[in-house]
């Protein structure tokens, strides 16, 4: 009867911890689940914004060149938004059809792998606050875009009626500033809601896997205490109190050592460790740890010998609070990556009497993070292809525009014109060179930025007749792409300005300069001339050309503040902070 009851014990501690261990697999996968679906929307938004920056974009094209073609790509553009809001609004209806979702989401340019993910998580978790607000910004987002539409139909109906003014365009391009600026920071929110919700979803993972392998532990150890219950019976309790710590020692999948406080002889080492390096134990025991030392890769040789020979110090607490990791050569020849935790064992009287250490195999961690390092090199080589192609494709653009301009007058405005959308063009595309030839693919350097881009335009606009000399004097600072492009269509239009109005009707000392200065994140470009000033009627508050109306809008975007002083040639004192700007998030 006792035998059956002590039975009936075991096999519900065996059922509690598999069905523990059932609960988690189970978890495990709707979690992954989860976290997947939570992946493809941080995606998804990705792919959504860049099909609204192009569309917007294609718009701005379209205002500008009044050309068809970028009618029909900014309708293009709207395929993917489209897509995504054909699946939000049958998945948050009370009779969804997922097949449709399906369909939308692949039309949104979502991996297919991850919409199955996607739908299962709007579906199950529409309503939880984090997503909640995530799906909120969305819907706000494609009113939005029905607006921006609306806009684009204004837009043509006024461009095929011929009846598009230069103050139309004007309106319509500040309009579509405005929508850019409302749309990203819609983007914005709805990413910070869909990280709000993977981090929780992460918590939740991490508090019931923590949860459930305590309650794991706990079973476990419950029937490893009742297994050594049954040895009781032929052992005195010291014995078996002896036999258990020594049955948890030699079962460890790590390797426990007991070493001298001099580093010098092993006491002590697990079974484990013919496992992990295929020595007996007593090989190891009796060659000491300079059976180790022979051992180690010739590369991680040196730093661990210069450790050891700073033993024992008078701090060895301290000396050995640091993991240590190298490479150890097992006795079938192979290399495999351990790491070595140790701490100080104690006597009675809290003096240091030797070190007790645990080595673990870590061959399979150190091989993913070499895996990850060489996926982030894959994408950084990705990244600078990008930003090559990009500046390729604007100097194709440019080229084009070169060609146009032979089928032009030189005396027209058309000419001039071409010639500004050009400057406009190579400001982007110098950019996107710097950042290529940058080790960070993030930021440029300001002041090579400026030399190129002033080389360019004095290239391309002075004329023998009225030589411009400019002179200039730039600290070296560095501004990521959300700062760099609009600064660079700014700039660029003030020194554009220059070649163009500053000296009308003068061809000698015509003097420029341009001045940049950073302090902490504080930057100011000044750009000045000895010209003949602005005309009188030319107002920044209410700029009437589109030079001036870029001036005004990039200041603004860049949430600076602009100074103009006309009195002695023309003086623009552009200052801004970093930490201030206002420009969307690439994201």
């Amino acid at each position: 009867m006792a035998k059956l009851k002590s039975n009936s014990y075991l096999y519900l501690l065996i059922g509690t911890f598999l069905t523990f261990g059932v609960l988690l697999v189970t978890f495990n996968h709707y979690s992954s689940k989860a976290i997947t679906g939570t992946r493809g929307f941080i995606s998804g938004e990705g792919h959504w914004a860049k099909a609204q920056k192009n569309a917007i974009l294609e718009l701005i094209y379209f205002v500008e060149l009044e050309d068809e073609s970028h009618y029909e790509h900014f309708k293009n553009s709207l395929i993917i938004i489209e897509g995504d809001k054909q699946a939000r609004m049958t998945l948050s209806s009370d009779t969804p059809d997922y097949e449709i979702a399906h369909q939308g989401f692949l039309q949104g340019n979502n991996h297919p792998d991850e919409i199955d993910s996607m739908i299962w998580l709007f579906s199950r978790f529409k309503n939880v606050s984090h997503l909640k607000n995530a799906r909120t910004y969305w819907e706000s987002a494609d009113h939005i875009i029905n607006e921006l539409e609306e806009k684009a139909e204004l837009i043509h109906q006024q461009i095929n009626r011929n009846e598009l003014s230069e103050e139309d365009k004007n309106n319509f391009l500040l309009e579509l500033y405005e929508f850019d600026s409302e749309l990203n920071e819609l983007e914005r929110n709805f990413s910070d809601a869909v990280n709000e919700a993977a981090l929780y979803v992460d918590s939740v993972i991490f508090r019931t896997i923590l949860i459930g392998g305590l309650l794991i532990i706990f079973v476990g150890a419950i029937i490893t205490l009742y297994s050594f219950r049954l040895v009781q019976k032929y052992y005195d309790e010291r014995n078996e109190t002896e036999f258990k710590y020594k049955n948890i020692l030699e079962n460890s999948r790590d390797v426990i050592y007991l070493m001298d406080r001099e580093g010098k002889k092993y006491e002590y080492i697990s079974q484990s460790v013919e496992t992990l390096l295929g020595y007996s134990v007593n090989e190891i025991l009796k060659g000491g740890t300079n059976f180790i030392m022979d051992r180690v890769h010739p590369d991680d040789k040196k730093r661990i010998e210069e450790e050891r020979r700073k033993f024992p110090t008078s701090d060895l607490e301290k000396q050995i609070e640091h993991d240590t990791e190298f490479r150890v050569k097992t006795k079938k020849g192979d290399y495999i990556w351990v790491n070595n935790k140790r701490s100080l064992l104690r006597d009675k009287g809290n003096n240091p009497i030797g070190i007790i250490g645990n080595v673990r195999d870590i061959s399979a961690e150190v091989e993913y993070v070499e895996q990850i390092n060489k996926s982030l090199k894959e994408k950084e080589i990705l990244l600078t292809e990008i930003h090559h192609r990009v500046k390729n494709n604007l100097a194709i653009i440019s080229g084009l525009i070169e060609l146009q301009k032979e089928n032009v007058d030189k005396n027209t405005n058309v000419q001039n014109e071409l010639e500004e959308i050009q400057s406009r063009i190579q400001s982007i595309v110098l950019v996107h060179e710097k950042l290529y030839q940058s080790e960070t693919l993030s930021e440029i350097s300001l002041k090579s930025y400026i030399e190129d881009l002033t080389g360019y335009i004095d290239s391309v606009l002075n004329d023998s007749r009225k030589s411009v000399r400019i002179e200039k004097n730039l600290d070296d600072v560095t501004l990521n792409i959300i700062h760099a492009v609009p600064f660079g269509i700014l700039y660029n239009e003030l020194i554009v300005n220059i070649f163009k109005h500053a000296f009308n009707g003068r061809t000698k000392q015509c003097m420029a300069e341009v001045k940049l200065e950073a302090e902490h994140d504080k930057i100011t470009l000044t750009v000045a001339d000895n010209g003949i000033g602005l005309p009188d009627n030319i107002k920044l508050d209410e700029p009437e050309t589109l030079g001036f109306t870029l001036i005004k809008a990039l200041s603004e975007q860049l949430n600076g503040t602009l100074e103009v002083n006309s009195s002695e040639g023309t003086k623009f004192r552009f200052t801004f902070n970093l930490s201030d700007a206002n420009i969307p998030s690439l994201n």
